[in-house]
């Protein structure tokens, strides 16, 4: 279905794009699985998910990579985060050990190893596409956990 739109609308993703455009689709139908409420057909449902993530991806590609001007006037009132202490670095690996495998594996070796998603992907014998799905939820997750820290930090 994703790639019938896909050709449908031009076909200007990559096959690595189109791929992600699919895992997209298949992670938020599968979240939002409850809220079918049988109105109409099952595939008619995925066909609006497929569709919204299709567009979606496509304008992400049109509008490209958004550039950034830090020495910009938009950031002339930003201040410049305090440096990371040491009880900020622990709490950051203890909240990665909670997310637990394979996230906080994914996220370690990202951040900490430095590797690519496809150099994890080889290392852990799964699907690039699959690597940043659940690469991305960790940190949401990572995010999540380290919220409370964060607002304590800064009382």
């Amino acid at each position: 279905m994703v790639r019938s739109l896909h050709r449908r609308l031009g076909g200007h993703l990559s096959h690595e794009d189109l791929h992600e455009v699919i895992q997209d689709t298949l992670i938020s139908m599968w979240t939002k699985l409850d809220r079918f409420a049988g109105r109409s057909k099952l595939e008619t449902w995925a066909y609006g998910f497929a569709s919204r993530q299709v567009l979606k991806s496509l304008e992400k590609a049109r509008r490209g990579p958004r550039r950034v001007d830090w020495n910009s006037s938009e950031f002339a009132d930003v201040e410049a985060p305090a440096a990371p202490s040491e009880a900020d670095y622990r709490a950051i690996h203890v909240q990665v050990d909670a997310i637990g495998p394979p996230g906080s594996d994914i996220i370690r070796m990202k951040h900490f190893d430095e590797l690519t998603f496809e150099q994890i992907g080889d290392r852990m014998d799964m699907p690039t596409n699959s690597v940043k799905s659940r690469y991305y939820r960790s940190l949401d997750r990572l995010r999540t956990l380290l919220r409370p820290h964060y607002d304590e930090r800064q009382r």
